[in-house]
C-alpha cells in the first residue's frame, strides 16, 4: 500500500514539475487574439519594482496570463459561470438571443461635464459649425434583452444631459436613441461586439442629415454586401461563451467604392476604405478603415461637397462610408491616437464644419476629449480674426513671409530691418492692381504663389477710396483677394493688416477721414472672420492717445519713417501664430559685408550736397539690396538713405568686389528706375522729375544711385572717391 502511495505521490510530483517546466519554456505570447489584449511579460527585477511591489503585481499577473492551455481554462471558467447561473464575466452580461451586452462605464459626472464643456470651448471660438452625436450602447437600446434586474440608465442620463448642456446653443445635437429604438428588433448591433452593425450606422446616418445638412441616400442607393459571417467580437473576447458567430456588411456605392484612406502622420496611403486583409483575423470590425488611427483622411468623396472633421471613436469606423457620399473629403481624429494640436491641424486643412461622433460609454471614460477644450483656450491656431499678443517671434519667423503691399510696405522693406521675407510691393498699389500684369507679364498675385509662402502679409487699402459710399466695391475686391490668395496657397497663414490712421493735419485736410479708416479696419477684421484668415492691428502700433499717427512717426501724414516701421516690425513679432520654434532665440548668423570704402562717411558728404524735400532713413544693408534686386555675392557693401514709401528720394552707395560688377548693378539701378517712375506718375507725380533726373554713377568699384530735388555737384564729389 506505502508502494502505491509512494508511487502515487512522485508521479504528482513528476507531472506538476513537468507541467511547471513546461510552462516556463511555452509562452502564450504578447496578445491574446480571443480576449483582444496584451499579455503580461516576464516582469523587470530592480530594486524599485521590488520596493513598491510592482514586481510582485507583474509577476502574479504573469503567472495567469502565460499559464500553460490558458485559453482553454479561461473558456471552461466562463462556461461554468453560466452554467452556474452568472449574469455576467468581465463586464458583459450573458443576455437573451445569443447576445453578449457590455455594461456601461461607471458615470463619472464631473469627467462628462469636462467632455461637455471641451464642445463648448470649441464652439465659443465663433468659427466651427459644430455638431454632436452620441451613439447609445446596446445596454441602453436592447435593454429588453438584459438579464433581469441589470439595467440601469446611465447612456439614457447621458444623452439627455448632452442634449440639455448643448441644446440651447449654436451646437447642433443629435440624439440616435429614439431611431435605434424604435428599430431594436432588427440586426442593428453585433451581438458579440460593441458597435453598431453596418445596418445600425445606416440609421444614424439618416438622422444625423438634419444636424449635417443633407439629404440622405435610400437605402436602395446602395449594395448591400456580406463580407464575413464568423466574426467573434470585442464583448466575444470578455464574455468567452459559446454564441452565434456575427455577420460583417458594407453598403456600397459607387463614391464609397472609390474612396481612398490616408493616414496623416503616418506615411501610409490606401486606395480603398476598406481592409479586407482584417476579414482573415479576429478583429474583422477593422475591416472599416484599418482601425483605429490618429489621424485618418477619407478623399475621393462628393465633389463640391467640402470637408468635414470627425472627433471620434471606433463606433465611427462604419458610418464613414455612409459620410462619403456627401463630402468631398473626412478627416477622422482621434484624440486617445493623436498627440498634436486638433486646432493646428483644422487651420492648416481650412476646415470649418466639426462633428463629435462617439458611442456613450467612450463619452462617459475618455479623458482625451477634454483635451480638445483645453486646446481651444491655449493653442495659438484657436483664433481667426484678431491675433493676440504672443510671444516675441525670432526673425526667423519671417523667411517664408510674403509682403504683399503698397508704398507703405514700400516703405516698410527700408526701414523695419526684416531682410529674410520677400516683398511684393508698389508705390500706388491698390487692392485690384494686384491682379494686373506687370513688364514682365505676370502679377503681384502670380508672383506670391511662385515664391510658395507658409506666412502672406496683406496691406492694402491706402490708395482707395474707402468713404462710405465707396467701401462696398473695396470690399468686395478685397474679399475677391482673399479667396485667390487661399485658393493658391492652401498652406499658407494669411495675415490681413489694418490700414494706419492719418495724422491730425492730415485728417483735417483730406476727403478720406480717419472715421473711414476705422470703419474700414473694422470691416477687414470681419471679414478676416469669414474668411477663415489672421487681422493684425498694426494701427495701435502706431496711434497716439487721439486716434491720430503719431506726429514725430510721419513726414507727410501718411508714411512711416524708421521709428515707425521699426514699431511697426516688432508688433507684427509680438503678434504672431506659430510653433513653439518660432518664438525661441534667433540663432541665424546674419551675413556680414564690409568693404574697402567707408559708405556711411562718403553717403554723410554727399548729403550736404544734395535739397532732399523729406528726410530718407537708413536702411539696412540686406534690405537695400533687395530692394534694388542685387544679390549680395556681387557687393562687398552698401549703404543706403531711402525716401521709402512717402517719397522716391534717395542716397544709395554701393561697393562691388569686382570692377565687371559694376555694369551689372547699372543697369539693375537704371531698371529700378523706370520702375519707381511708372509707380508714381499716378501717385505722387511731383516725385517723377526727381527720378527723370537721377544720378547713376559708376567709377571703378563705387556704383552710386542719387534721387533728390536738387543733385548739386554730386558727380564731382564722386569723381574724387
Amino acid at each position: 500500500m506505502k508502494k502505491h502511495h509512494f508511487l502515487f505521490n512522485c508521479i504528482a510530483v513528476g507531472c506538476f514539475s513537468l507541467f511547471v517546466i513546461l510552462n516556463f519554456f511555452i509562452s502564450n505570447g504578447e496578445y491574446s487574439a480571443l480576449e483582444n489584449r496584451y499579455l503580461q511579460g516576464v516582469p523587470d527585477i530592480s530594486f524599485k519594482n521590488i520596493a513598491d511591489r510592482t514586481f510582485m503585481d507583474e509577476a502574479e499577473n504573469y503567472s495567469s496570463d502565460q499559464l500553460m492551455f490558458r485559453n482553454f481554462f479561461v473558456r471552461v471558467k466562463a462556461m461554468t459561470e453560466k452554467l452556474m447561473g452568472k449574469k455576467e464575466n468581465n463586464g458583459v452580461y450573458f443576455s437573451a438571443d445569443n447576445y453578449l451586452i457590455e455594461k456601461p462605464s461607471n458615470t463619472d459626472n464631473e469627467l462628462i461635464e469636462k467632455n461637455i464643456q471641451a464642445v463648448r470651448e470649441l464652439s465659443s471660438l465663433d468659427r466651427f459649425d459644430i455638431s454632436v452625436c452620441i451613439i447609445p450602447q446596446a445596454f441602453e437600446v436592447l435593454k429588453d434583452k438584459l438579464p433581469e434586474g441589470t439595467y440601469r440608465p446611465a447612456v439614457a442620463e447621458l444623452s439627455e444631459k448632452v442634449s440639455q448642456a448643448l441644446g440651447s446653443s449654436v451646437v447642433k445635437v443629435l440624439d440616435p436613441g429614439a431611431v435605434l429604438g424604435e428599430n431594436k428588433d432588427k440586426y442593428i448591433f453585433y451581438r458579440t461586439d460593441h458597435h453598431q452593425t453596418a445596418e445600425g450606422s445606416y440609421l444614424v446616418y439618416k438622422a444625423l442629415g438634419g444636424v449635417l445638412g443633407y439629404e440622405p441616400l435610400d437605402a436602395s442607393a446602395f449594395r448591400i454586401e456580406k463580407v464575413a459571417e464568423d466574426f467573434l467580437g470585442t464583448t466575444y473576447s470578455k464574455g468567452l461563451v459559446k454564441t452565434e458567430p456575427d455577420t460583417v456588411s458594407v453598403y456600397r456605392t459607387d463614391i464609397n467604392s472609390k474612396a481612398t484612406a490616408e493616414f496623416f502622420g503616418e506615411n501610409k496611403k490606401s486606395s480603398s476604405m476598406f481592409f479586407p486583409e482584417h476579414l482573415e483575423k479576429k478583429d474583422k470590425y477593422s475591416y472599416f478603415l484599418d482601425g483605429n488611427h490618429g489621424i485618418t483622411v477619407i478623399s475621393g468623396g462628393k465633389a463640391d461637397g467640402g470637408s468635414i472633421a470627425v472627433f471620434k471613436d471606433s463606433y465611427a469606423h462604419s458610418l464613414a462610408p455612409f459620410l462619403i457620399n456627401h463630402f468631398e473629403s473626412i478627416h477622422l481624429i482621434d484624440m486617445r491616437y493623436y498627440q498634436d494640436d486638433p486646432l493646428k491641424y483644422l487651420s492648416q486643412k481650412r476646415i470649418s464644419k466639426v462633428l463629435f461622433l462617439y458611442g456613450s460609454s467612450t463619452f462617459m471614460s475618455d479623458t482625451t476629449i477634454g483635451t480638445i477644450g483645453e486646446f481651444a483656450k491655449t493653442s495659438p491656431y484657436a483664433r481667426f480674426g484678431l491675433v493676440k499678443e504672443s510671444e516675441r517671434a525670432n526673425d526667423a519667423y519671417f523667411d517664408d513671409a510674403v509682403f504683399l503691399g503698397d508704398s507703405l510696405t514700400v516703405g516698410f522693406q527700408a526701414y523695419s530691418g526684416i531682410d529674410n521675407a520677400e516683398f511684393l510691393c508698389r508705390t500706388s498699389m491698390s487692392v485690384g492692381g494686384v491682379f494686373n500684369e506687370e513688364e514682365d507679364g505676370t502679377s503681384l498675385l502670380e508672383k506670391v504663389r511662385a515664391a510658395k509662402p507658409g506666412k502672406i502679409y496683406v496691406m492694402l487699402g491706402v490708395n482707395e477710396y474707402i468713404v462710405p459710399d465707396n467701401k462696398a466695391l473695396v470690399m468686395e475686391k478685397y474679399s475677391r483677394l482673399i479667396d485667390v490668395l487661399k485658393a493658391e496657397n492652401p498652406d499658407a497663414k494669411i495675415y490681413m493688416q489694418s490700414v494706419f490712421p492719418y495724422s491730425k493735419e492730415k485728417d483735417e485736410a483730406g476727403k478720406i477721414k480717419n472715421s473711414d479708416i476705422y470703419d474700414y479696419n473694422k470691416t477687414l477684421l470681419e471679414m478676416s472672420k469669414e474668411k477663415q484668415v489672421y487681422f493684425v492691428d498694426v494701427f495701435n502700433a502706431v496711434v497716439d492717445d487721439e486716434g491720430f499717427l503719431r506726429e514725430e512717426l510721419t513726414s507727410d501724414g501718411v508714411h512711416l519713417g524708421v521709428e515707425g516701421c521699426g514699431l511697426w516690425a516688432e508688433y507684427l513679432r509680438r503678434h504672431a501664430i506659430g510653433d513653439a520654434e518660432d518664438f525661441r532665440v534667433d540663432t541665424k548668423a546674419e551675413k556680414t559685408f564690409g568693404g574697402e570704402k567707408n559708405l556711411e562717411v562718403i553717403a554723410s558728404s554727399l548729403r550736404e550736397m544734395v535739397r532732399f524735400e523729406g528726410e530718407p532713413g537708413s536702411t539696412k544693408t540686406s534690405a537695400l539690396l533687395k530692394m534694388h534686386n542685387i544679390d549680395p555675392d556681387l557687393v562687398a557693401d552698401a549703404y543706403g538713405l531711402v525716401g521709402g514709401g512717402a517719397t522716391a528720394e534717395e542716397l544709395s552707395l554701393f561697393e562691388v568686389k569686382d570692377e565687371k560688377n559694376g555694369e551689372i548693378l547699372e543697369k539693375l539701378l537704371e531698371d529700378y528706375v523706370k520702375t519707381r517712375i511708372k509707380s508714381f506718375e499716378g501717385y505722387i507725380p511731383k516725385e517723377v522729375p526727381k527720378l527723370k533726373n537721377a544720378v547713376i554713377y559708376r567709377k571703378g568699384k563705387l556704383v552710386a544711385l542719387v534721387v533728390a530735388k536738387e543733385t548739386g555737384n554730386v558727380k564731382k564729389a564722386l569723381e574724387k572717391e
